[in-house]
């Protein structure tokens, strides 16, 4: 049975939000084991494991309590704070939260002394936990405005920023944090006659007001620019991305048959040519990794796009029914991007993968999401990432080099989700972003692209990145 535990708002807000697909997770690894770890409580409020007690309470499961004891709040909050920070897989966001968070707490140990005693301890203590994490007096102090503004974002906002998968800044979101240092003066300057209480409330209204006037603003600020790019774009002849490819492909003597040899944290080998003449080596793998051609003539807008990617030549066989009993002679174990385009040759499988490429916003120029069809996993499973011409939650900045290019995060989050092996097969390597993801997540890539200017653009993709190439060495 479950217990009623308390849930406070502040404690609950000092964790990094899980995304749906680690709650997911979460809960079907629940299911299937139990509630294995137990939920820590202070005098019955929860302190750590409220996606625990909420998966326990929606499925009718059991778990065990542990209480802990703490003079009073403020340690009770930096104990779960110093529990955030010892885990390992926090994003650089999730980390400068928990330390402004940590900091301002931090300042609430000096209670009644004198504003001079006060300012000396706001010294001493950035200092204190600059040498701690090894970062500068000023990050600790940055960090506390950016605490304080993720606090003040919408919730589903807060949670894809700290979740590293947001075009906002963290010195924009700074920017919100500083409202609220605003609206205490200008509050407390009013403050006659009123409980401390009251006085609160009217800041966390007001402040919170005032921040979504100015996410507005940043948001309004970033579409201004963005058709800015598109004028200058319109306006300056820049070089069609088919041409810049065609002049990597001519620097880098790039030919059919020639074997390509990247390595940064692994090495990797591409062989260019169709995959079908190098099939020895790419069944070298525990799994296939893949965006195919799948039979839709895709070309993007030519002209003044806003991502400067326009005027790419058509994928070669991308005019052509694709047939994806090639995958399976490479390995019984695919994940195949487009797999709607082509279910009707695969076998039945419960396991697709949804990429929600608008994540919660308008519908998108093309489709809203992309799927693909996988046979590691028995169940659907959703990664939220906007990817829409230049608004798009990662690589900003970085010129696409392919016209179906797919964002490396969607593809580190494929391999880690469907547990690939260490040896990942891409025979249709297009702009390179499964190598690379296959580098970041410590597995090596086996790949093969047919069109010589798209793999040489990957191969200076690759250079830029910072791996090491070598062609037939």
């Amino acid at each position: 049975m479950s217990k009623a535990l308390i849930i406070d708002k502040e404690f609950k807000g000092l964790i990094p939000p899980l995304t749906p697909e680690e709650f997911n997770q979460l809960e079907q690894n629940c299911l299937n084991d139990g509630i294995l770890e137990s939920i820590k409580v202070w005098n019955n409020v929860i302190i750590d494991g409220h996606n625990r007690h909420e998966i326990a309470n929606k499925n009718g499961l059991d778990f065990a309590v542990t209480e802990l004891n703490f003079e009073n709040r403020t340690n009770a909050i930096e104990w779960i704070i110093l529990h955030q920070l010892g885990r390992r897989n926090l994003t650089e966001e999730q980390k400068a939260y928990l330390r402004g968070k940590r900091y301002e707490n931090e300042k609430l140990k000096v209670g009644t002394r004198t504003d001079l005693v006060q300012d000396l301890d706001k010294v001493s203590t950035k200092e204190k936990l600059a040498v701690e994490y090894n970062v500068s007096k000023n990050t600790i102090l940055n960090d506390a405005d950016f605490a304080k503004g993720i606090d003040l974002l919408p919730e589903e906002r807060k949670t894809e920023v700290l979740s590293g998968k947001s075009d906002l800044k963290k010195q924009e979101v700074q920017q919100i944090g500083k409202i609220r240092q605003q609206v205490e003066k200008h509050v407390n300057a009013d403050a006659v006659m009123r409980t401390d209480e009251d006085i609160q409330a009217e800041i966390e209204i007001k402040a919170k007001e005032l921040a979504a006037i100015k996410l507005k603003e940043i948001e309004l600020a970033k579409k201004n620019k963005y058709a800015q790019v598109a004028e200058r774009i319109k306006n300056e002849e820049i070089a069609p991305q088919s041409r810049l490819n065609e002049a990597d492909a001519i620097e880098l003597n790039l030919k059919t048959g020639d074997i390509v040899t990247v390595i940064k944290n692994k090495t990797h080998r591409i062989f260019i040519g169709a995959c079908s003449d190098f099939m020895d080596e790419l069944k070298k793998c525990d799994c296939v990794v893949t965006d195919p051609p799948y039979g839709i003539a895709y070309k993007s807008p030519t002209g003044s796009a806003m991502t400067q990617r326009g005027d790419y030549k058509v994928i070669e066989n991308d005019d052509k029914d694709y047939d994806p009993s090639i995958l399976f002679e490479i390995s019984d174990k695919i994940i195949t991007w487009g797999g709607n385009h082509y279910a009707n040759k695969l076998p039945n499988s419960a396991g697709w993968l949804v990429w929600d490429k608008r994540d919660g916003e308008q519908i998108n120029n093309n489709s809203d999401c992309e799927l693909a069809w996988t046979n590691m996993i028995n169940s659907a499973r959703m990664f939220h990432h906007r990817w829409n011409g230049m608004i798009k939650a990662s690589e900003q900045g970085q010129r696409r080099i392919h016209p179906t290019q797919k964002p490396i995060a969607l593809f580190e989050w494929a391999l880690d989700i469907c547990s690939a092996g260490d040896v990942v097969a891409d025979p249709y390597l297009g702009s390179g972003s499964c190598l690379i993801a296959c580098d970041k997540t410590n597995r090596t890539c086996i790949a093969s692209e047919i069109d010589i200017d798209f793999a040489a653009a990957t191969i200076k993709r690759l250079i830029a990145e910072g791996f090491k190439v070598a062609i037939n060495e």
